[in-house]
This record gives structure tokens, C-alpha cells and sequence, in this order.
């Protein structure tokens, strides 16, 4: 069991081409940190791809396929991850899903491509088109010890108003989760977070994977909200980081 940190996205650093798309979503919206701002598909009864083009070969081993529509194809083996050095005549890269989800991901051996693309078999579905909202695909960063406690806060934003009568009056938004985890570390796992926290400080997304045996339903699209150091021996650390997971 491991966690991993996945923050250096190089599919935001691409030029983002795609094989049809509705009006009003393009590919380049799988870059958008605003994860519901989707790429859409013209038709589902074409194959589909969606491509990142990179200026040179670029070093990838985890993949996240997220806030999709895709747990709706009618069966496994039809959703792809791809990576080519030749724009795809060959693809010595190809890792397929067994069972699509909302939240997809896989990590793999380190490999090094200049272009990178989710590939989906033309098939029956529930709807008329394929949406994906956000795209993953690059390194990251994998502390040598497990966490070694959590603790998670439930939050419910919306404003409560009282009337003379004391009613309650609210604007219902989206409930959240604030995840708190500490870590104890030496010194080289003490690097890797201060990197993490100087990439993506407190206002860049990224996504944690909490358990690497189940990554698909413990990986989360968060940002940092809290982040500390102390030491507690000589080349020893306890690093207490608190992500917001985004809505």
C-alpha cells in the first residue's frame, strides 16, 4: 500500500486535438482546472481519441482519466491510454480499463513520448456522446512511508439566513471534504513535499492517490489548504498536509 502526489502534469503543456467536437467543448477543456468544463464528443459510433501533442518526449507513469461519462460504455475493453513517438503509427504504449469509472486511473512503468492520447471504441452507450473533464498524465511524487493518521472534515458552504420568524433561509452549494494526513519522513521524503508545496503551493490542483491497491476510488481532485513542518529528531520530520478536495 502506498499514497502518491500526482502534480506534474505534462498533458496541460501539450497542443490538445481531438477527433470530433460538440460545439461549445473543446479538447483543450481536459486542461481546464475547472474539472466540469468537459471535452464532448460529435458521436459515439466512430472511434474517438483526444491528444495531447508535446514539443519533445516527455517522461509519464501515472494516468487519470477524470469526471467522465465513460463508466457508461456497454462493456470492458473500450477505453484506452496511449503513447507514441510517431504520432501513433505505431503505439507501444496502450493500457486499457477493464471497468470504465467516473474517476480512472493506472499507473504504469516510467516511459518517455511526445504525444499522448485517451482512445475510446466507437460503442452502444447510455448517451450520445463521450465527456471527459480532466486529464492526468505525467510523474509523481511517492512519500517511502504511509501516512500515518487522517482525519477528514465534512463541510457544507451554503449560508444560512434567518428570517424575523426564524426560519431558515440557504443557497444550497456543494458539500466538500477537508482531508488532514501526517506524515513522519527523513529528510529526502522532507524534499519531495517542500517541492510539491513550491510546484502547486495553495491554489493549484492536482490529485492525490490515498491507496495505490484501489486507486480509482481513493484517488481525489484536491488542492493544498494547510500545509506544515516540524522536526522531531535529527533528520526526522512530521509533515501534517490538509487537502481540500475540489467540487
Amino acid at each position: 500500500m502506498a499514497c502518491r502526489f500526482l502534480y506534474t502534469n505534462i498533458w496541460d503543456v501539450g497542443t490538445i486535438t481531438a477527433a470530433t467536437e460538440a460545439s461549445g467543448y473543446p479538447g483543450s477543456n481536459t486542461q481546464h482546472r475547472w474539472h466540469l468544463k468537459s471535452w464532448r464528443s460529435m458521436t459515439i459510433t466512430q472511434d474517438q481519441w483526444v491528444k495531447s501533442t508535446l514539443d519533445s518526449q516527455k517522461s509519464a507513469q501515472a494516468v487519470v482519466i477524470f469526471a467522465n461519462n465513460l463508466d457508461l460504455i456497454s462493456s470492458d475493453k473500450k477505453l484506452y491510454f496511449q503513447g507514441s513517438n510517431d504520432n501513433f503509427s505505431s503505439v507501444p504504449l496502450n493500457l486499457a480499463w477493464q471497468s470504465p469509472s467516473y474517476c480512472q486511473v493506472q499507473f504504469f512503468n516510467q516511459q518517455s513520448y511526445q504525444y499522448y492520447r485517451v482512445y475510446i471504441l466507437a460503442n452502444s452507450s447510455r448517451q450520445s456522446f463521450f465527456s471527459i473533464g480532466r486529464i492526468f498524465c505525467g510523474t509523481y511524487f511517492e512519500p517511502q512511508r504511509y501516512f500515518a493518521d487522517r482525519s477528514i472534515k465534512l463541510i457544507d458552504p451554503s449560508p444560512i439566513h434567518y428570517s424575523e420568524s426564524g426560519q431558515i433561509v440557504t443557497l444550497l452549494k456543494t458539500k466538500y471534504r477537508e482531508m488532514t494526513y501526517t506524515f513522519f519522513v527523513n529528510d529526502s521524503d522532507k524534499a519531495g513535499f517542500e517541492l510539491l508545496y513550491q510546484k502547486v503551493g495553495n491554489w493549484k490542483e492536482f490529485f492525490f492517490c490515498e491507496d495505490t491497491s484501489n486507486p480509482n476510488n481513493t484517488t481525489y481532485y484536491v488542492r493544498i489548504a494547510g500545509f506544515s513542518m516540524r522536526q522531531i529528531h535529527k533528520n526526522y520530520w512530521e509533515i501534517q498536509i490538509t487537502l481540500e478536495q475540489l467540487r
